[in-house]
């Protein structure tokens, strides 16, 4: 937690909740988009629990080819993405 709360803390615009954004989120005072965006995770995190072992395997035999051909052809994100939400 305390690792996950000085990212938070480094990353975040406002670094106040950050300490109970990483122990508590729903507790931290959050605007709804916010909250909503972490129940998301959340459930998704927890979605992932329920993967088996050949489903994280068809999930990294699909996305590791993806990558490396990505690399290998030094496929470049559009000028537009590197300065998205900053």
């Amino acid at each position: 937690m305390v690792a996950r709360g000085t990212t938070l803390r480094m990353r975040a615009k406002d670094r106040q909740p950050s300490g109970q954004i990483a122990v508590d989120f729903r507790r931290a005072g959050l605007s709804p988009r916010q909250r909503a965006m972490l129940d998301l995770a959340m459930k998704v995190a927890k979605a992932a629990q329920d993967i088996g072992d050949e489903d994280a395997r068809d999930i990294a035999a699909f996305f590791a080819p993806s990558n490396r051909l990505a690399d290998a052809t030094r496929l470049r994100p559009d000028d537009d993405c590197p300065g998205l939400g900053r």
